[in-house]
């Protein structure tokens, strides 16, 4: 088990980081930054940046709500000199409370799932972050696994080696027959 500079080990320190981003936004940057100038590991490098993408898409998921809900007081504001006009403008059925609720049920619910499997040095691939992490950190080299029927499971492969083979002594190679240009045709020589 791999120790990081405080004396704890990398798996633990993963762990509270994803375990802070669910209280606070301020204490996952504090570990996250720690993380990111002291420690040596990429694998909880990774994990840091993941944790602080995480935290700034959900951000911007409540950010882009609240910006539809300052379009909409606008309206409202301009409609309001009007009195002949008696409505407002607003999300309808009031999505934006259930987007909100949804969005915050799924960060905590991806925290804690993300913290646990931490402490298993396990980690899972968050659709978009994954690739923007890998994009901008370089990514790790993953060797494809081919899925095997219980037979060749079983069975050993032997690799033989491959050598170039030379051409044969007896045979001759085919001969290259030089192309001649054609003369071009003018189509007004033809009348």
């Amino acid at each position: 088990m791999q120790k990081t500079k405080l004396g704890i080990s990398v798996e633990l320190l993963a762990a509270l980081m994803y375990f802070v981003g669910l209280i606070n936004l301020l204490g996952l940057l504090i570990v996250a930054g720690y993380v990111l100038i002291c420690e040596k590991d990429e694998w909880l490098k990774r994990c840091a940046v993941t944790a602080v993408a995480l935290s700034v898409v959900f951000a911007l998921i409540g950010v882009v709500i609240g910006f539809g809900s300052n379009v909409f007081g606008l309206f409202n504001s301009i409609l309001s000199n009007f009195s002949f006009i008696h409505f407002s403008l607003s999300y309808p059925l009031h999505i934006d409370n259930f987007i909100s609720h949804a969005a915050s049920l799924a960060e905590k619910a991806l925290f804690v799932v993300l913290g646990v499997m931490a402490l298993k040095h396990k980690g899972f691939q968050v659709p978009g972050i994954s690739g923007l992490v890998g994009k901008h950190m370089g990514d790790i080299p993953q060797v494809p696994v081919q899925p095997q029927t219980p037979m060749q499971a079983q069975m050993p492969v032997q690799q033989v080696p491959v050598q170039p083979q030379a051409p044969m002594q007896g045979q001759v190679p085919a001969q290259q027959v030089p192309v001649q240009p054609q003369q071009p045709v003018d189509p007004s020589a033809q009348h």
